[in-house]
């Protein structure tokens, strides 16, 4: 027991664990239930959104679709075959490639959008052919 200055009342300054309470709802529930996996707690995604990333392959159907009823069955068979091709083209590995053919196809090359600014592989500093000679990188292509 103690006394206070000024007052002469005694307090006692020992606690012990059993005086103490918690109250349970006052706890951050991260430290009952774990952490949760990211975007556990998101709202769902918008319409608008799901729209705007399926926009350019319903326009590709929808081109195909009016091709094939202005043309015949092989016009959208034969866009199919160009765009395969000119997705498979691809220059030396020292050389990034723009797949500019398949851009102008597609009509993805009179929109200059952030991406294609912004973030490019070839000015990463981590890139992966940097101080690679074009042989070395061919015969890692060809497992050599």
């Amino acid at each position: 027991m103690t006394t206070v200055p000024g007052f002469g009342l005694e307090t006692d300054t020992t606690c012990t664990l059993a005086d103490v309470t918690i109250d349970a709802s006052n706890v951050n529930p991260a430290l009952r239930e774990g952490l949760r996996p990211f975007g556990a707690g998101q709202l769902p995604e918008h319409p608008i959104q799901k729209l705007s990333r399926s926009q350019l392959r319903s326009s590709e159907e929808q081109r195909m679709k009016m091709a094939g009823a202005a043309y015949g069955l092989h016009a959208p068979m034969r866009m199919r075959m160009e765009r395969t091709l000119l997705a498979q083209f691809q220059r030396a590995p020292t050389l990034g490639s723009s797949l500019s053919g398949l851009h102008t196809i597609m009509d993805l090359d009179e929109v200059v959008q952030i991406e294609d600014c912004y973030n490019r592989m070839e000015d990463c500093p981590d890139n992966r052919m940097h101080n690679k000679s074009i042989h070395e990188l061919m015969e890692a292509r060809l497992g050599m």
